[in-house]
């Protein structure tokens, strides 16, 4: 039986590629597998021969996706990492990061302050909303926790 071999690339850079050998099943092999046919004992030493080499590739196929999974789950580490650094980055840049903290306090008691009552809400749902928007502003983030701490006016 004739082996031909595929090469799989697996690195664009340096050329590294996996050489994969084909093991065709010969048709009438294959037919004669499934019809439960005998096989002729040339056919038998020849499959015998290649049964230990396909299970050599098997375990050379299952260290390379070994392999290449730890490369990958190193990738997906680093990329995690990048995107968290890349959201602080962001968030530290923010806009609302800029404004003054005297600007802030007044949107925070401006937000407190009594809303009209609504038609959609009963009386006390408006109450438990003047309640929580302290409680809301000051779970955004340390900072805003901090405005908020320090303005009675919105308690």
């Amino acid at each position: 039986m004739h082996v031909d071999s595929e090469t799989i690339p697996l690195c664009n850079q340096c050329s590294a590629s996996f050489v994969s050998p084909r093991h065709p099943i010969l048709s009438p092999l294959h037919n004669a597998l499934r019809a439960g046919q005998e096989l002729d004992p040339e056919r038998t030493a020849s499959l015998c021969k290649v049964i230990p080499s396909l299970y050599s590739k098997l375990s050379d196929y299952n260290a390379e996706i070994t392999r290449l999974e730890g490369i990958l789950g190193r990738l997906r580490h680093g990329r995690d990492e990048l995107g968290r650094c890349l959201d602080a980055w962001e968030s530290r840049s923010a806009p609302v990061r800029r404004l003054p903290v005297e600007l802030l306090t007044n949107i925070f008691k401006d937000a407190c302050r009594a809303m009209p009552i609504s038609s959609n809400f009963p009386a006390h749902n408006d109450v438990r909303a003047l309640t929580i928007t302290p409680l809301l502003l000051a779970s955004v983030c340390s900072f805003w926790r901090s405005i908020a701490l320090s303005t009675p006016e919105m308690w």
